[in-house]
């Protein structure tokens, strides 16, 4: 079973009202198939102190958490905390023993580096090198871009990361707070929420 990637896509459907050019984004997290496990990732800085944090949660088929990671990076830019985030979620689905993923993130920016076949020398190319090590193991792995408003568990792991000791943290429970979030993303599987943005 070869694994691989589908092109980046956001979760979303545009409505356009011509007086006042205002995009409605229908947002919605349709649930996996039966087999599958949803990934949501997310990478933050802190802005007082730059301190960055990078954050997974990984749920089945119905939405029930499975597991997480929170990792306090220390000092970096925002787009290498989001590949760490991409890189640790996918781990964790891999030691785990999923071979069905489908992994979300918020950052158009690193999906798109991650999906460029070829890696422009950088500090952060060992990184995106070692993501794509993991996407060629025999596993199927589908990427798509969603909006924050369908990534706000991840969102909130990543901002827990900052307060806890550098490092990675394999998560077995959601911490206190996440547990509404969670529940909250379950009505994104159904009716969804609009998202209104200038055209």
């Amino acid at each position: 079973m070869a694994a691989h990637t589908k092109q980046a896509v956001t979760v979303f459907r545009p409505l356009v009202d011509p007086n006042n050019r205002k995009t409605e984004h229908l947002i919605r997290l349709p649930k996996p198939a039966e087999g599958w496990v949803k990934c949501n990732c997310d990478g933050a800085v802190k802005n007082s102190n730059s301190i960055s944090g990078a954050a997974g949660v990984i749920r089945d088929c119905s939405g029930n958490w499975i597991g997480g990671i929170s990792r306090n990076i220390g000092l970096c830019a925002i787009t290498k905390a989001e590949f760490w985030a991409i890189y640790d979620t996918l781990q964790l689905a891999w030691n785990m023993g999923f071979r069905r993923v489908q992994l979300l993130s918020d950052s158009q920016c690193a999906l798109s580096l991650i999906q460029q076949e070829m890696v422009r020398p950088g500090r952060l190319a060992p990184l995106i090198h070692d993501i794509k090590g993991l996407l060629r193991r025999e596993w199927i792995v589908e990427i798509s871009h969603v909006f924050p408003e369908g990534n706000r568990s991840a969102d909130f792991l990543d901002s827990h990361a900052l307060n806890l000791s550098l490092g990675l943290h394999i998560l077995d429970e959601p911490p206190p707070g996440l547990s509404c979030i969670l529940t909250d993303d379950l009505h994104l599987q159904g009716l969804g929420l609009i998202r209104i943005c200038n055209s």
